[in-house]
């Protein structure tokens, strides 16, 4: 009995964790403005689209999403890192 409960507040626990982090996708999950939507395009490319061959697509699609997300840092933190 001791170890449903245990279980049960870490099912508890993990879940408003991660209620608690949705709410910091708001920006992430939201749609770009015209500007970051050229200047990704502008960088990136267009997203490519979905085919049947799976691998193929997630390894430009990862590679398109880590593109995305550089831009967009890089707007957000214009000063260069050092």
């Amino acid at each position: 009995m001791f170890i449903h409960r245990e279980l049960r507040f870490a099912v508890m626990s993990v879940s408003l964790a991660a209620l608690a982090g949705c709410e910091s996708l708001d920006n992430v999950m939201g749609a770009l403005s015209s500007e970051q939507a050229a200047k990704v395009q502008e960088e990136c490319g267009l997203i490519p689209p979905k085919s049947r061959v799976k691998n193929a697509v997630h390894a430009r699609r990862r590679a398109y999403l880590e593109c995305k997300r550089k831009v967009l840092e890089e707007q957000a933190d214009p000063e260069p890192r050092t």
